[in-house]
């Protein structure tokens, strides 16, 4: 009886006098008020009428009643269908060179370097891209002659995807009022039609103007006598040049964040230049490189890192996802990487205890994660994805498949070439290794097999089926 009151509704009839009877109140116990719903109308009339004088009276109800959404007795045009999104894969396009990998770790180790294969952007992209730039240039040079315009982050350490925005910063266009200078560099952008979209941000600690570039439709987000954003990719190449898996780890875990909308700051996402950091820290406090692991072998070098990417990315997820305490504790890679305590760096927020603290490398009092208040979905992720890659597979599987999405716009593209194999010793050497015993033999085989594989971090290929073939050889040889 109380539902029944509550959704009881007063409507008058917009004619007067069209009805024989006045009704005061009607309840609509359906959705809408469409003449199918005659049955869901409960009147309530000064007296009693009739079956048949009801159902007169509803039906001029009907007639009388406008609905501003459209007529009730005409149905609403159909709604234009939306441009549907092209179909996922249903399979990994490098499926086939993964087959006999029996190895997890080895099988997922070929899939990322064959993932960042797909994404590393062709000469074609980084001429457009450049093309875009200089476009800009010229825009911000008739305003500011003696401005210049240069780009940072993802585009300027090349670790960007076919789908990342452009980073760039005017510096030197001696302009007092940066909010008033993005207004004039949107006014220009559209007046000469180079740009679509625009949005000037002025209330953000940094101010920006975002934009898409009319020709190549590529997002631009450009910011104002802000140094650091230069000087951060310098450090990141740096990282780069010292840890090489680096590269190969952040792709895999720019598109699985990007996938899942968590790669935004200011949706309280995992920014990109946070994301380095925490890699480069992950790399160098991996245990491989620690002491006990090398049984007391002196200071850690860049070669004592594991090799296998399969078990970086598996131990990152790992660490981030599970074991890592971020109440108390941050991330830093200043120094060869630490484990910071929050408190003692002023990173602890007693409101939000729980955020990530990364240190910024070039700034110590920057937290780069402190408007990350979305990080207990980014830790979830992780676990999530650790879980995913740590279950049983089988030889033919894709590990990878498993935690990311098949989006035909990253995996339909045309791949780099892989890197050349190391040429083949020539006959004269071949000759003198035919006096070599046979377990010398194979174990150079193993040997050089490996190296080819570890070299820029290889393809993989056939890894499981030629390890297995030089086992039987060793056999056979003893």
């Amino acid at each position: 009886m109380a539902q029944r009151r509550k959704s009881e509704t007063t409507l008058t009839p917009v004619h007067e006098g069209s009805s024989a009877y006045r009704y005061t109140k009607f309840a609509v116990l359906g959705s809408a008020l469409t003449p199918r719903s005659k049955e869901s109308l409960v009147v309530e009339a000064d007296r009693e009428p009739e079956e048949a004088a009801v159902q007169s009276v509803i039906q001029d109800l009907f007639d009388d009643f406008i609905s501003f959404g459209g007529s009730a007795r005409t149905p609403a045009a159909p709604a234009k269908p939306e441009p549907s999104e092209p179909a996922l894969l249903d399979k990994v396009p490098w499926h086939k060179s993964i087959w006999g990998i029996e190895s997890a770790s080895l099988r997922l180790h070929h899939e990322i370097v064959e993932l960042a294969r797909y994404l590393t952007p062709l000469p074609e992209e980084a001429m457009q891209r450049n093309a875009a730039i200089q476009r800009v240039r010229d825009v911000v040079a008739c305003i500011w002659p003696e401005a210049q315009v240069k780009v940072f982050g993802s585009f300027a350490t090349g670790l960007y995807l076919p789908t990342s925005d452009i980073d760039a910063v005017v510096l030197g266009s001696g302009c007092e009022d940066v909010p008033q200078g993005l207004k004039a560099l949107a006014s220009a952008l559209h007046r000469k039609h180079l740009a679509k979209d625009i949005q000037v941000i002025t209330k953000a600690k940094v101010p920006i103007i975002k934009f898409e570039e009319a020709e190549s439709c590529y997002k631009f987000d450009i910011s104002f006598d802000v140094a650091n954003g230069p000087e951060a990719a310098e450090s990141v190449r740096a990282l780069m040049d010292v840890l090489p898996p680096m590269r190969h780890l952040v792709m895999v875990l720019k598109v699985f964040l990007h996938q899942r909308d968590l790669n935004e700051v200011y949706a309280g996402g995992l920014g990109s230049y946070a994301l380095l950091v925490l890699v480069a820290a992950f790399l160098q406090l991996h245990p491989s490189r620690q002491p006990s692991r090398r049984f007391g072998k002196g200071p850690s070098k860049p070669e004592d890192l594991e090799q296998n990417l399969g078990i970086l990315l598996i131990d990152f997820f790992r660490l981030y996802g599970r074991t890592l305490n971020t109440y108390d504790v941050g991330v830093s890679c200043r120094n060869g990487g630490a484990y910071i305590k929050k408190s003692a760096s002023g990173f602890y927020s007693s409101e939000r205890p729980y955020l990530l603290a990364v240190e910024d490398p070039c700034d110590p009092t920057n937290d780069l994660a402190r408007n990350s208040y979305n990080i207990s979905r980014v830790r979830a992720a992780f676990e999530y994805a650790y879980l995913r890659m740590v279950a049983p597979s089988s030889p033919k599987e894709s590990i990878l498949a498993r935690v990311l999405r098949l989006d035909p716009v990253l995996f339909m593209r045309t791949p780099v070439a892989h890197p050349e194999s190391p040429q083949r010793p020539h006959k004269k050497s071949r000759k003198k290794r035919k006096s070599e015993s046979p377990a010398a033999q194979v174990g150079r085989k193993v040997a050089a097999h490996f190296v080819m594989v570890h070299a820029e971090y290889g393809d993989g290929r056939r890894i499981g089926s030629d390890l297995s073939h030089c086992l039987k050889v060793m056999r056979v040889a003893h």
